[in-house]
Parts: C-alpha cells; sequence; structure tokens
C-alpha cells in the first residue's frame, strides 16, 4: 500500500516536472517571455465569472452581469509602469465608445486597496475598476504578466487579448472589432513585448 502511493507520487512528480520542462523548452525555442502567454488560455473560451468589490465605491460588480454587451477587461497593478502608460488611453476609449455599448473593466490584482485607489484617483478613471484582493481571480484567469486586456463578446466569450501596453491603434482595431463581431478567431493576439511586467 505504502509502496503503491510512493509510486503514484512519483509518477505525478514526473509528469509536473515534464510539464514544467516542456514550458522552459517552448519559451527558449520561440524566444517569447513567459508573460507574453499571460491569459492565452482564456482566448477562444468562455470568460470566468466573478464578482469583485469596485474601487472607489461601495458596491460589487459581476462579470456575468454585462452579458449582451461587449466588455474590455483591462488587467492592471499600481507598481505596473506599462500599465500606468496605457490607463489614460484606456479611459478615453471609454468614454469614446459608452455611446456603441461597450462596457470597460479595470481588474486590478496584487496590489494593495491605497495603492490601487490613489491610482483610480490620480488618473480620473471613470469606468468601474475592481480588486482581487485574494488572487484568485488572477489565477483563474492565468495572469503570468501585466498589463494584459481581454476582449470579451456579447456571448461572454473571449475573442482576443492584449498583452502589453495598448496604443490607440491597436485599442481601436480591438473594439471597432468587438462591436462589429469581426474579431479574426486565427489572430486573436496584440502583444507589445516592450511594454509588459512579469509578476513575480
Amino acid at each position: 500500500m505504502h509502496v503503491s502511493g510512493r509510486v503514484v507520487s512519483a509518477a505525478i512528480a514526473g509528469v509536473a516536472f515534464t510539464g514544467l520542462l516542456a514550458l522552459m523548452g517552448w519559451g527558449m525555442l520561440t524566444r517569447e517571455p513567459l508573460t507574453g502567454r499571460s491569459g492565452i488560455t482564456r482566448v477562444g473560451q468562455p470568460a470566468p465569472d466573478f464578482t469583485l468589490p469596485v474601487l472607489d465605491a461601495d458596491e460589487e460588480l459581476t462579470l456575468s452581469d454585462y452579458r449582451g454587451t461587449p466588455v474590455v477587461l483591462n488587467v492592471w497593478a499600481s507598481w505596473c509602469p506599462p500599465c500606468r502608460i496605457e490607463l489614460p488611453l484606456l479611459e478615453r476609449g471609454s468614454n469614446e465608445y459608452a455611446a456603441s455599448g461597450v462596457q470597460f473593466i479595470g481588474l486590478d490584482i496584487q496590489d494593495t486597496e491605497a495603492a490601487a485607489l490613489s491610482t483610480v484617483r490620480r488618473f480620473g478613471l471613470t469606468y468601474p475598476n475592481v480588486r482581487d484582493a485574494r488572487g484568485q481571480t488572477a489565477v483563474d484567469w492565468g495572469i503570468v504578466g501585466l498589463p494584459v486586456t481581454f476582449f470579451i463578446d456579447r456571448d461572454g466569450f473571449v475573442v482576443r487579448r492584449a498583452v502589453g501596453a495598448l496604443t490607440s491603434e491597436k485599442l481601436a482595431v480591438a473594439v471597432e472589432e468587438l462591436i462589429a463581431d469581426t474579431t479574426p478567431r486565427d489572430d486573436s493576439d496584440l502583444v507589445n513585448p516592450d511594454q509588459y511586467y512579469e509578476l513575480q
């Protein structure tokens, strides 16, 4: 019985080690940092739901309440320089596309409430920003680097992600295709390798 248990444990450890080696090998072959994989498994899948407290408001936000609405979900943290670069752009986008029915939502992770709140106020963010205090939402979404932005269609599916700080041109293309429901299914990533920050 004990021998069998040790064999099973060894087998599990072996599988985990093999998976790690495969991931490292993939990174060496493609020369892409693991940060570039942030949230990649969510593309083409239903967006994992969450209910989280809204910063600067005495209320909670549930993602699935926006089913039927195109959503731009930006994952950020106050200590992430590329995140701060794109926050003003996201605020402008939120205002510009409000008339088209697009909902922008910010998701703050690995942060203190005070720092996150200060950032929201500093940049005058008017779209809702929620805080993942326990870290479970970041795990559910497969976040390993910041910033990363997910574009969620009316049916609640993640149709595109953008890793790294967005440019105004990339945001416009992604949002307009989201509105028109024309996001290419074979080219769903926007990556800015010079403007992202790997989680520690």
